[in-house]
Protein backbone atom coordinates (compact mmCIF):
# COMPACT_ATOMS: atom_id res chain seq x y z
CA UNK A 1 0.00 0.00 0.00
CA UNK A 2 1.39 3.41 -0.96
CA UNK A 3 -1.43 5.79 0.05
CA UNK A 4 -0.44 9.34 0.92
CA UNK A 5 -1.15 9.73 4.66
CA UNK A 6 -2.29 13.41 4.56
CA UNK A 7 -4.79 12.55 1.85
CA UNK A 8 -5.78 9.43 3.75
CA UNK A 9 -6.41 11.46 6.90
CA UNK A 10 -8.56 13.91 4.95
CA UNK A 11 -10.59 11.12 3.39
CA UNK A 12 -11.14 9.32 6.68
CA UNK A 13 -12.20 12.58 8.33
CA UNK A 14 -14.64 13.20 5.47
CA UNK A 15 -16.04 9.74 6.09
CA UNK A 16 -16.52 10.59 9.75
CA UNK A 17 -18.40 13.76 8.91
CA UNK A 18 -20.80 11.86 6.67
CA UNK A 19 -21.64 9.24 9.31
CA UNK A 20 -23.73 10.91 11.98
CA UNK A 21 -24.67 7.98 14.17
CA UNK A 22 -21.52 5.84 13.59
CA UNK A 23 -23.39 2.61 13.55
CA UNK A 24 -22.51 -0.78 12.19
CA UNK A 25 -24.98 -3.57 11.31
CA UNK A 26 -26.23 -5.12 14.52
CA UNK A 27 -24.37 -2.61 16.69
CA UNK A 28 -25.80 0.18 18.84
CA UNK A 29 -24.96 3.78 18.00
CA UNK A 30 -21.63 4.98 19.30
CA UNK A 31 -21.93 7.85 21.75
CA UNK A 32 -19.08 9.97 20.44
CA UNK A 33 -20.95 13.27 20.83
CA UNK A 34 -17.96 15.64 20.60
CA UNK A 35 -17.23 15.72 16.86
CA UNK A 36 -14.07 17.82 17.26
CA UNK A 37 -12.66 15.30 19.74
CA UNK A 38 -13.54 12.44 17.38
CA UNK A 39 -11.78 14.09 14.47
CA UNK A 40 -8.70 14.99 16.52
CA UNK A 41 -8.39 11.42 17.78
CA UNK A 42 -8.78 9.88 14.32
CA UNK A 43 -6.43 12.41 12.72
CA UNK A 44 -3.71 11.69 15.27
CA UNK A 45 -4.26 7.94 15.19
CA UNK A 46 -4.07 7.80 11.39
CA UNK A 47 -0.90 9.88 11.22
CA UNK A 48 0.93 8.08 14.04
CA UNK A 49 -0.01 4.77 12.43
CA UNK A 50 0.92 5.84 8.90
CA UNK A 51 4.24 7.48 9.81
CA UNK A 52 5.23 5.69 13.02
CA UNK A 53 4.18 2.19 11.97
CA UNK A 54 2.60 1.27 15.32
CA UNK A 55 0.29 -1.71 15.40
CA UNK A 56 -3.28 -1.05 16.50
CA UNK A 57 -2.66 -2.73 19.87
CA UNK A 58 0.39 -0.50 20.32
CA UNK A 59 -1.63 2.59 19.42
CA UNK A 60 -4.33 1.60 21.91
CA UNK A 61 -1.74 0.95 24.64
CA UNK A 62 0.21 4.17 24.11
CA UNK A 63 0.21 6.33 27.25
CA UNK A 64 0.84 10.05 27.46
CA UNK A 65 4.00 9.50 29.49
CA UNK A 66 5.46 7.59 26.54
CA UNK A 67 5.11 10.59 24.20
CA UNK A 68 8.00 13.06 24.05
CA UNK A 69 6.77 16.04 22.06
CA UNK A 70 10.11 17.89 22.38
CA UNK A 71 12.09 15.04 20.84
CA UNK A 72 9.26 14.02 18.57
CA UNK A 73 9.20 10.39 19.68
CA UNK A 74 6.81 7.80 21.04
CA UNK A 75 7.91 4.81 23.11
CA UNK A 76 6.17 1.51 22.51
CA UNK A 77 6.14 -0.14 25.93
CA UNK A 78 2.60 -1.51 26.36
CA UNK A 79 -0.08 -3.02 24.17
CA UNK A 80 -3.79 -3.64 24.62
CA UNK A 81 -5.41 -6.88 23.54
CA UNK A 82 -9.04 -7.91 23.84
CA UNK A 83 -9.86 -11.53 24.59
CA UNK A 84 -13.40 -12.67 25.26
CA UNK A 85 -14.57 -9.10 25.73
CA UNK A 86 -11.92 -8.39 28.35
CA UNK A 87 -9.09 -5.92 27.83
CA UNK A 88 -5.57 -6.88 28.78
CA UNK A 89 -2.75 -4.36 29.12
CA UNK A 90 0.76 -5.72 29.06
CA UNK A 91 4.22 -5.46 27.52
CA UNK A 92 4.84 -6.16 23.82
CA UNK A 93 5.23 -9.80 22.86
CA UNK A 94 8.89 -9.52 21.83
CA UNK A 95 11.87 -7.48 22.98
CA UNK A 96 12.19 -6.00 19.48
CA UNK A 97 8.63 -4.70 19.70
CA UNK A 98 9.58 -2.46 22.62
CA UNK A 99 11.11 0.48 20.84
CA UNK A 100 11.21 4.25 20.45
CA UNK A 101 9.99 5.65 17.14
CA UNK A 102 10.67 9.14 15.81
CA UNK A 103 7.86 11.02 14.08
CA UNK A 104 7.92 13.81 11.48
CA UNK A 105 7.34 17.31 12.81
CA UNK A 106 3.90 17.66 11.24
CA UNK A 107 2.74 14.46 12.93
CA UNK A 108 4.12 15.63 16.27
CA UNK A 109 2.15 18.88 15.90
CA UNK A 110 -1.04 16.93 15.20
CA UNK A 111 -0.36 14.73 18.21
CA UNK A 112 0.31 17.77 20.40
CA UNK A 113 -3.05 19.27 19.40
CA UNK A 114 -4.76 16.01 20.31
CA UNK A 115 -3.04 15.98 23.71
CA UNK A 116 -3.79 19.63 24.48
CA UNK A 117 -6.46 18.71 27.02
CA UNK A 118 -4.78 18.04 30.40
CA UNK A 119 -4.79 14.44 31.63
CA UNK A 120 -2.70 12.26 33.96
CA UNK A 121 0.64 10.96 32.58
CA UNK A 122 -0.58 7.38 32.68
CA UNK A 123 -3.72 8.20 30.65
CA UNK A 124 -3.99 6.61 27.24
CA UNK A 125 -3.36 8.76 24.18
CA UNK A 126 -6.21 7.22 22.21
CA UNK A 127 -9.22 6.57 24.41
CA UNK A 128 -12.74 5.20 24.27
CA UNK A 129 -15.66 7.65 23.93
CA UNK A 130 -16.11 7.91 27.69
CA UNK A 131 -12.42 7.68 28.49
CA UNK A 132 -10.37 4.66 29.41
CA UNK A 133 -8.74 2.18 27.03
CA UNK A 134 -9.72 2.15 23.38
CA UNK A 135 -11.63 -1.01 22.50
CA UNK A 136 -10.18 -1.91 19.13
CA UNK A 137 -13.03 -4.18 18.02
CA UNK A 138 -15.64 -1.50 18.73
CA UNK A 139 -13.52 1.25 17.18
CA UNK A 140 -13.01 -0.78 14.03
CA UNK A 141 -16.71 -1.61 13.67
CA UNK A 142 -18.30 1.67 14.68
CA UNK A 143 -15.77 4.28 13.60
CA UNK A 144 -13.14 2.96 11.22
CA UNK A 145 -15.21 0.90 8.80
CA UNK A 146 -18.05 3.42 8.35
CA UNK A 147 -15.55 6.27 7.88
CA UNK A 148 -13.37 4.46 5.33
CA UNK A 149 -16.43 3.18 3.47
CA UNK A 150 -17.90 6.67 3.21
CA UNK A 151 -14.51 8.04 2.13
CA UNK A 152 -14.32 5.58 -0.78
CA UNK A 153 -11.68 3.47 0.95
CA UNK A 154 -13.83 0.44 1.70
CA UNK A 155 -11.69 -2.52 2.71
CA UNK A 156 -8.85 -0.40 4.07
CA UNK A 157 -7.69 -2.00 7.31
CA UNK A 158 -6.21 -0.20 10.29
CA UNK A 159 -3.16 -2.45 9.90
CA UNK A 160 -2.65 -1.03 6.41
CA UNK A 161 -1.44 2.15 8.11
CA UNK A 162 1.56 0.16 9.31
CA UNK A 163 2.28 -1.08 5.78
CA UNK A 164 2.06 2.51 4.56
CA UNK A 165 4.61 3.57 7.18
CA UNK A 166 7.12 0.93 6.09
CA UNK A 167 6.66 1.90 2.44
CA UNK A 168 7.27 5.54 3.31
CA UNK A 169 10.42 4.72 5.30
CA UNK A 170 11.85 2.74 2.41
CA UNK A 171 10.95 5.50 -0.06
CA UNK A 172 12.78 7.94 2.23
CA UNK A 173 15.94 5.82 2.04
CA UNK A 174 15.76 3.65 5.17
CA UNK A 175 17.80 0.46 4.91
CA UNK A 176 16.40 -2.93 6.00
CA UNK A 177 18.04 -2.74 9.43
CA UNK A 178 16.52 0.67 10.10
CA UNK A 179 13.10 -0.52 8.96
CA UNK A 180 13.30 -3.61 11.16
CA UNK A 181 14.21 -1.50 14.21
CA UNK A 182 11.45 1.05 13.64
CA UNK A 183 8.80 -1.58 12.91
CA UNK A 184 9.79 -3.81 15.82
CA UNK A 185 10.58 -6.80 13.63
CA UNK A 186 12.53 -9.59 15.26
CA UNK A 187 14.94 -9.88 12.33
CA UNK A 188 16.06 -8.09 9.17
CA UNK A 189 15.29 -11.22 7.17
CA UNK A 190 11.62 -10.90 8.10
CA UNK A 191 11.66 -7.30 6.89
CA UNK A 192 13.15 -8.33 3.55
CA UNK A 193 10.73 -11.24 3.15
CA UNK A 194 7.77 -8.96 3.88
CA UNK A 195 8.82 -5.74 2.16
CA UNK A 196 11.73 -6.66 -0.09
CA UNK A 197 9.65 -5.93 -3.19
CA UNK A 198 9.73 -2.23 -2.30
CA UNK A 199 13.52 -1.96 -2.41
CA UNK A 200 13.89 -1.93 -6.22
CA UNK A 201 12.21 1.49 -6.11
CA UNK A 202 14.70 2.54 -3.46
CA UNK A 203 17.56 1.34 -5.66
CA UNK A 204 16.25 3.41 -8.56
CA UNK A 205 16.14 6.45 -6.29
CA UNK A 206 19.74 5.75 -5.25
CA UNK A 207 20.81 5.66 -8.91
CA UNK A 208 19.11 9.00 -9.46
CA UNK A 209 21.06 10.52 -6.58
CA UNK A 210 24.31 9.10 -7.95
CA UNK A 211 23.51 10.62 -11.33
CA UNK A 212 22.98 13.96 -9.62
CA UNK A 213 26.37 13.69 -7.86
CA UNK A 214 28.09 12.81 -11.13
CA UNK A 215 26.44 15.71 -12.96
CA UNK A 216 27.42 18.13 -10.21
CA UNK A 217 31.03 16.94 -10.49
CA UNK A 218 31.00 17.44 -14.24
CA UNK A 219 29.82 21.02 -13.78
CA UNK A 220 32.57 21.81 -11.30
CA UNK A 221 35.47 22.47 -13.64
CA UNK A 222 37.65 23.89 -10.85
CA UNK A 223 37.80 20.61 -8.96
CA UNK A 224 41.31 19.24 -8.44
CA UNK A 225 42.13 16.10 -10.41
CA UNK A 226 44.83 13.69 -9.33
CA UNK A 227 46.37 11.38 -11.95
CA UNK A 228 46.70 8.15 -10.02
CA UNK A 229 49.06 6.60 -12.55
CA UNK A 230 51.51 9.51 -12.39
CA UNK A 231 51.30 9.55 -8.59
CA UNK A 232 52.09 5.84 -8.50
CA UNK A 233 55.08 6.27 -10.83
CA UNK A 234 56.47 9.12 -8.70
CA UNK A 235 56.22 6.96 -5.58
CA UNK A 236 58.07 4.11 -7.30
CA UNK A 237 60.87 6.44 -8.45
CA UNK A 238 61.31 7.89 -4.98
CA UNK A 239 60.55 5.13 -2.50
CA UNK A 240 60.35 6.15 1.12
CA UNK A 241 63.41 5.23 3.18
CA UNK A 242 62.86 2.06 5.14
CA UNK A 243 62.02 2.75 8.75
CA UNK A 244 60.89 6.32 8.10
CA UNK A 245 57.28 6.73 9.18
CA UNK A 246 54.92 8.46 6.80
CA UNK A 247 54.19 12.14 7.37
CA UNK A 248 51.02 12.76 9.34
CA UNK A 249 48.74 15.71 9.78
CA UNK A 250 48.71 16.92 6.19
Amino acid sequence: MRACPPELKTKVRAGLQREDDYTAPGKPACDWQDRAAREALVDALVLVGAYGGLRIGELAGLRRSRVDLLRGTVEVAEIITEVGGRLRVGPPKTRASRRTVGLPRAVVEELAAHLATPAPPDAFVFTAPKGGPLRVIAFRARIWRPATRNAGLDGLRIHDLRHTAVALWIAAGANPKEVAARAGHTSVSFTLDRYGHLYPESDAALRDRLDAIYSAGQRDQDAAVVDLFQERSRTQRHPRTRGTPPALGR
